[in-house]
């Protein structure tokens, strides 16, 4: 509520002293944990404290790494990848963690025949890409675009053909 009303430093206060009784009772990387630190971020950045945002980022991401490499869903694993390689903060991208979760993510959608398959391709392409992998890069976009919906938005497709057009 306090974000909401923009009484950023009153909700940093707040969330700080959660995290801190937090630590003492939950395990590191649960899930309320994890909640707080992502909204620590966020008001960080809202105060334009970048070392701080950057950091409790940080610490989201390798949290949710951990947690979720071995048993995440698709979904998820592909959201942690796509932060790991565009993550607003540069030193916060690392496209050799992304590509493994990004390759996950598609198995684990080619397994349960997920319609969404096509947007984990592009995550992966991209991953690929990152690597230096051009060919594996330009295979796995080209596939992701031939199985995009019609319906998916022309935006999106704009995209999706420009990211094939600079692999």
């Amino acid at each position: 509520m306090l974000m909401k009303l923009g009484d950023y430093e009153q909700a940093r206060d707040v969330l700080e002293s959660c995290l801190s009784q937090m630590k003492k009772e939950l395990p590191w990387g649960h899930q309320y944990t994890v909640n707080v630190i992502g909204w620590l971020a966020r008001i960080y950045e809202a105060l334009e404290e970048h070392e701080q945002a950057q950091q409790f980022y940080a610490d989201a991401l390798e949290i949710n790494i951990k947690r979720f490499q071995r048993t995440g869903n698709a979904v998820t694993l592909n959201h942690l990848a796509w932060d790991l390689l565009t993550h607003r903060y540069e030193p916060l991208r690392d496209a050799e963690s992304a590509l493994p979760l990004a390759k996950m993510a598609c198995q684990k959608a080619r397994d349960r025949q997920s319609d969404k398959l096509w947007l984990y391709l592009d995550t992966l392409a991209l991953a690929q890409h990152e690597n230096g992998d051009a060919e594996a890069a330009v295979d796995s976009q080209r596939e992701a675009i031939e199985r995009m919906p019609d319906s998916t938005p022309r935006e999106q497709q704009d995209e999706m053909h420009a990211r094939l057009n600079e692999f």
